[in-house]
């Protein structure tokens, strides 16, 4: 059996808001708040006309991956609008009402779990560098700190050489004073006997 489908006109059936809201789960205000920064990032919806948008299951495959990147990929919206409108604009260059397309193959899906594994080590990779920085930064503190350290023994043996050296002084200024008393007392003796 051959896995190819023609698409046909019901793939291409107009939908509203409220349908596309109703089928993802999602406000009707944030549909139009999607299709909007789509446009933005070149996306073309059909227009009605009084320029009002015409959505079919196609803008909806839109919109659905575009909520899907910023849920898996975690990232923001104008991005994944970036990605969403530069896929789909590749894609849908020549699609015709009535074109075979190929079903997703289980290497389609393969290949989108590649890229969001590409995109966690890009994240890690980047915040290793982070790490790098962070770790370089607490090495230099520790260095810092080991020196302080190594300043205050050397202080604390500085310190204990200066009260040594003050009590030697003292102990000095004493045996002098003694001396000289004893050599006045010495001559008072001498005298008065």
């Amino acid at each position: 059996m051959d896995d190819t489908k023609e698409l046909d006109i019901e793939d291409y059936k107009q939908l509203k808001t409220t349908d596309i809201a109703k089928h993802l789960d999602i406000a009707e205000s944030t549909v139009r708040k999607y299709a909007q920064v789509l446009e933005k990032q070149g996306y073309q919806f059909r227009k009605d006309p009084t320029l009002g948008r015409i959505y079919t299951s196609i803008d909806e495959l839109a919109i659905n991956e575009l909520i899907k990147l910023r849920k898996d990929a975690k990232i923001g919206l104008d991005m994944a609008a970036e990605i969403v409108a530069t896929r789909r604009s590749n894609e849908n260059k020549n699609i015709s009402p009535i074109q075979t397309v190929q079903p997703l193959k289980k290497q389609d899906f393969l290949m989108e779990d590649m890229k969001s594994l590409l995109h966690d080590m890009q994240y890690i990779k980047e915040n290793q560098v982070s790490k790098d920085k962070v770790n370089y930064v607490v090495e230099t503190v520790e260095k810092v700190l080991d020196a302080n350290n190594n300043l205050q023994k050397e202080n604390e043996i500085l310190k204990g050489k200066l009260d040594t050296m003050l009590e030697t002084q003292q102990k000095m200024y004493e045996i002098m004073d003694k001396a000289q008393k004893e050599k006045k007392d010495g001559i008072w003796k001498r005298i008065f006997g």
